[in-house]
């Protein structure tokens, strides 16, 4: 079995400015840098929608931020342009009070919220979310690319096997591998940087991607 801990790579700082990071993963990657204002005000202050505490950061500029929280940290953080309709998912967290019942589930669990996240953007006018995913996972205690796992084991990256993102960038490349890429059938703990050191010379640009859905 394998556990979702974090759903993209959040440790950047950026030379001579510092920013929180689990707010400029998807940003940096999608050159939207720009986007970036500040950080939420917090769980405390969040309103309840469902099963989720939600936090809407609105001002009087173009950008509006929304936060799903948890007690201690943002699980889901989103960057959206009221002008073109576009948002960054920027980044996602795995805690079991994601919920406010402190009992979501891992992978399932996960995905109801993102889910749920993408419900808040349709809600809120988005026509268009991109993210970038350099994702880990926890695998029998062995740290785990997502996208390279999942991609050697299903021909799909996760965020596309599940909500139907698509190539930003890449995209050609990315479709002559998927037909001949040979899928492993191992388990997930096997899929360590060691043992895709050969498989990384050819497919590297994994993740280096960039994807997009359509709401």
């Amino acid at each position: 079995m394998f556990a979702y801990y974090i759903l993209f790579n959040l440790s950047l700082t950026m030379t001579k400015q510092k920013y929180h990071s689990s707010m400029i993963s998807s940003l940096w990657h999608l050159d939207r840098i720009d986007m970036w204002k500040k950080y939420g005000s917090g769980y405390a202050n969040s309103q309840i929608i469902g099963d989720y505490k939600v936090e809407y950061d609105d001002d009087d500029t173009d950008d509006k931020r929304i936060f799903i929280w948890s007690k201690n940290r943002p699980c889901v953080t989103m960057v959206l342009s009221k002008s073109t309709k576009i948002a960054v998912m920027d980044g996602v967290y795995y805690d079991p009070n994601c919920t406010i019942d402190g009992k979501m589930k891992r992978g399932e669990g996960t995905q109801k919220m993102i889910e749920f996240a993408l419900n808040l953007l349709r809600d809120n006018g988005v026509k268009r979310v991109e993210l970038s995913d350099r994702s880990t996972i926890q695998c029998n205690g062995k740290k785990i690319k997502l996208p390279i796992y999942y991609f050697f084991k299903y021909g799909k990256t996760w965020y596309e096997k599940n909500f139907g993102f698509k190539p930003l960038n890449h995209k050609e490349l990315y479709l002559k591998y998927q037909k001949s890429v040979k899928l492993q059938d191992k388990p997930c703990d096997w899929f360590t940087d060691e043992n895709i050191h050969s498989l990384l010379k050819d497919f590297s640009f994994l993740l280096d991607m960039t994807w997009y859905k359509d709401l």
